[in-house]
């Protein structure tokens, strides 16, 4: 095992115009082919992750966390046709007292130029069906409460939904929602009316 990996290494860098190691710092997701060995522990983990919500990756400071994931997991999973959302690095939370507090986020939507004629939230609950939907002429975002649901676009792609899931629907979206319960959840609606 300690060859076959020793020899992976030699012939991975045998290549490289560059030193294969960036120092204190993780591996970029572009940087794949400097994370030798372990292209087995990413496939067991996209594996994992594919039949449970949660999936722990722990391991004392410095060993290869981040690395593994950006370089390794993260190339994977968008191979496999996952979604990936990359949260934003921490920093300073403006306006909040504490100075050591921090915050970090993904943005999900951002339609510049487009001024919606509508915003609309409340909640919404339905027995079990299925819905057909073409061109959806909004954005709406949904945090599940209760029951659960698959979205299917039109290349074939479903995601399933449980309660404290949250996701969107982006305006232009084609395929189906499907339930096989009563869904309840709380939903934000951007409706560009004629602009859109």
């Amino acid at each position: 095992m300690a060859n076959r990996s020793l020899t992976a290494w030699s012939e991975s860098f045998a290549s490289l115009d560059q030193c294969p190691w960036p120092g204190p710092r993780p591996l970029a997701e572009d940087e794949g082919e400097l994370l030798v060995g372990r292209a087995e522990q990413c496939e067991s983990l996209v594996r994992l992750l594919q039949q449970r919500r949660l999936v722990p990756l722990h391991g004392p400071s410095g060993v290869g966390k981040s690395s593994f994931i950006s370089a390794g997991l993260i190339p994977l999973l968008r191979a496999s046709g996952a979604r990936v959302f990359h949260a934003d690095k921490w920093g300073g939370a403006p306006g909040i007292i504490d100075d050591d507090a921090k915050s970090r986020g993904h943005l999900f939507l951002d339609r510049k130029g487009a001024t919606p004629a509508r915003v609309f939230s409340g909640l919404w609950e339905a027995t079990a069906h299925v819905e057909k939907i073409t061109d959806f002429d909004k954005d709406e975002i949904m945090f599940l409460l209760e029951g659960s649901f698959t979205i299917t676009d039109d290349t074939g792609h479903a995601e399933t939904f449980h309660p404290g899931d949250a996701c969107l629907m982006p305006m232009g979206f084609t395929g189906e929602w499907r339930h096989d319960e009563t869904v309840r959840k709380f939903y934000m609606i951007v409706d560009y009316g004629d602009a859109a």
